[in-house]
């Protein structure tokens, strides 16, 4: 069976399943923000929209990295680099007709690129491996991010800058042959601060 996945159903998803993550848990804790709930919460929220939309029966948690990029590749993969984590395990992997598809890494609370410098690396590895040899088609970063500044509005810029800084310094060390995009929910003003919910997404260039 296929299943079609797009990044702007990645990023709905994503987006969904944080929103839901913040409001279960300050409902479950009488109070406290998502920056203070263990990640498995997001990833299970994130895992169950996919499911909900159409993707039941494609997902899995923690998979084994290696495991996953050996089976994405449609040639032998040789010896493989060290400097990606590749014996730890991927947040959410999506499948399709038994393959791997898109992997997620799931983040609690980020503020600065270097919070996901080392998540980054390896979705580009598993993305960048993906030119015509392999089934990944693109991976995704998912975050919340926010400010406890006590002015709403300047809450809401510090979240703005901080989202600008994160996807300029991904850019930068973005390796070449691929291309990302930010692609962060409104920044919502609460009482004691601003949040938002955001996925950086990476696929090959289009002519690779």
């Amino acid at each position: 069976m296929s299943k079609i996945i797009t990044t702007e159903i990645a990023k709905n998803c994503i987006h969904n399943g944080l929103i839901s993550s913040r409001d279960d848990y300050i409902d479950w804790s009488g109070g406290l923000g998502l920056w203070r709930a263990p990640e498995y919460l997001i990833t299970i929220n994130i895992a169950r929209e996919f499911s909900k939309n159409g993707f039941k029966n494609f997902v899995v948690l923690e998979k084994s990295a290696i495991d996953a990029f050996r089976e994405s590749r449609t040639k032998n993969t040789g010896r493989i680099a060290s400097d990606w984590r590749p014996y730890g395990r991927v947040d959410i992997m999506l499948y399709n007709c038994e393959k791997p598809i898109v992997p997620i890494e799931v983040k609690r609370f980020v503020s600065t690129y270097s919070s996901i410098g080392s998540d980054m690396k390896r979705i580009t590895k598993f993305v960048t491996r993906s030119h015509g040899e392999s089934s990944i088609k693109f991976g995704a970063i998912a975050f919340y991010i926010g400010s406890d500044d006590k002015n709403p509005e300047k809450a809401q810029n510090r979240v703005k800058s901080r989202l600008d800084n994160i996807e300029m310094e991904a850019k930068f060390n973005l390796p070449k042959g691929l291309t990302l995009k930010l692609m962060a929910g409104e920044i919502k003003q609460v009482d004691g601060g601003a949040w938002s919910a955001a996925a950086l997404i990476v696929e090959p260039n289009e002519q690779n």
